[in-house]
């Protein structure tokens, strides 16, 4: 794909934009300029018939794409660009959708492919180590709920429409937007990115979550609390609870408590979810007394 022969609404248009290797050639300018011209084009395309409002699922597949370019070139200019254009999108559906008990088509459809593609690039953040990037992602509200992110699974479920979980739905646009991402992968990352979202609301909205991990266990994402979240020094922790032990303590005590329970209520049912507990005993001796249990052992506490 050329960047200079291209327009931005055909680079929206090209089926091929939604992938991330398409549009590594384009300068960080040009992407910028693309994604600003987004909105604009969905609000045309959701205002005409069936198959342009199918077109807007297009335009916001380049707008995801370019905020994976963003995150594989550490550029959180670009990741911001393409964030705040989701923003606009997002804004384009009539925020009163969410009141009923079912979400009207429009809005479903709408929310629901960003949530999708808001999840696969926090799953991308994780796998880049981009943690600002990662925050900025999870911290943008919808309406009355605390994140967007779960204001789009709502409104997904709502609409009956939901086949697949929405973490399933990610990882398989990860491996779209990132190939040779294998599909272990792509679900590990996600449900760490779904972790890490959760702890980021908690700080300001302990119940503003729902634990989507539970389907598939705490082995996809205790490693993630055992070798960076224990430790306020690393880089993750400066945008997860920053400063903040005894938060995050309680605030991963509630997100295994939430996943232990929704996974109980699922295999009620003859479902196959996965999460029991964390098991590490370092994860349960941060939560429980807030120290590192290799300290316990060095200093002869452990029993």
């Amino acid at each position: 794909m050329s960047p200079v022969a291209e327009s931005n609404r055909d680079i929206l248009f090209d089926p091929r934009s939604g992938t991330r290797e398409e549009l590594t050639s384009f300068p960080q300018t040009r992407l910028s300029s693309v994604v600003a011209d987004a909105s604009q084009v969905v609000a045309e395309l959701l205002a005409g018939a069936g198959d342009d409002q199918a077109d807007a699922l297009l335009v916001l597949s380049t707008v995801g794409a370019v905020g994976a370019v963003g995150l594989a070139r550490h550029d959180r200019q670009l990741v911001s660009d393409a964030i705040s254009s989701m923003v606009e999108i997002w804004g384009l559906g009539d925020p009163r959708a969410m009141r009923p008990n079912r979400t009207p088509d429009r809005e479903a459809t709408l929310w629901e492919n960003l949530a999708i593609n808001l999840y696969a690039l926090g799953a991308l953040a994780v796998e880049e180590e981009r943690w600002p990037e990662l925050r900025e992602l999870t911290l943008q509200q919808a309406g009355d709920r605390d994140s967007w992110l779960r204001a789009g699974q709502v409104a997904a479920s709502r609409s009956g429409d939901l086949d697949e979980d929405i973490l399933t739905l990610a990882a398989r646009r990860v491996r779209t937007l990132a190939p040779g991402t294998s599909e272990e992968e792509a679900l590990a990352a996600v449900c760490q990115f779904d972790l890490l979202s959760a702890l980021i609301i908690s700080e300001t909205a302990p119940e503003g979550f729902h634990p989507n991990a539970a389907k598939f266990g705490e082995a996809t994402v205790e490693s993630l609390v055992v070798d960076r979240l224990r430790h306020a020094e690393s880089a993750l922790r400066q945008s997860v609870f920053p400063n903040d032990d005894i938060g995050l303590r309680e605030a991963l005590r509630l997100y295994d408590d939430k996943a232990r329970l929704q996974a109980a209520f699922a295999r009620y049912t003859g479902a196959d979810w996965r999460w029991r507990a964390f098991e590490d005993a370092r994860t349960w001796a941060f939560i429980a007394a807030g120290h590192l249990h290799e300290e316990w052992q060095v200093s002869g506490f452990s029993r």
